[in-house]
């Protein structure tokens, strides 16, 4: 019973992200770790909607501990471009795991 207490239900992510995420966003891929931490990769039309995710996320109630691992502009069919990889902790889960 106590692991079903702190079990991570992966439709309340998905529905936090899609909450969260501006339209100028695309999520490509995300991965859980063990201890928590979402690893989110994805790509934004501006620089502007992308500091919006990440302001989103900050404010969040499920994630803390935000993080840009980086962000590259890149143009391609002469659109530009971000793509971006962000870490966020979720806030149910403690370090080093349960």
């Amino acid at each position: 019973q106590a692991e079903l207490d702190h079990r991570i239900v992966i439709s309340d992510i998905i529905y936090e992200l899609n909450k969260l995420t501006p339209l100028e966003v695309s999520l490509r891929s995300f991965n859980l770790s063990q201890e928590g931490v979402l690893n989110i990769k994805g790509y934004a039309k501006t620089s502007t909607s992308l500091n919006s995710f990440q302001e989103r996320l900050v404010q969040s109630l499920l994630f803390h501990n935000i993080y840009r691992q980086f962000s590259k502009k890149r143009e391609i069919f002469k659109m530009e471009l971000i793509d971006f990889e962000i870490n966020a902790q979720l806030k149910n889960i403690e370090e080093g795991g349960q």
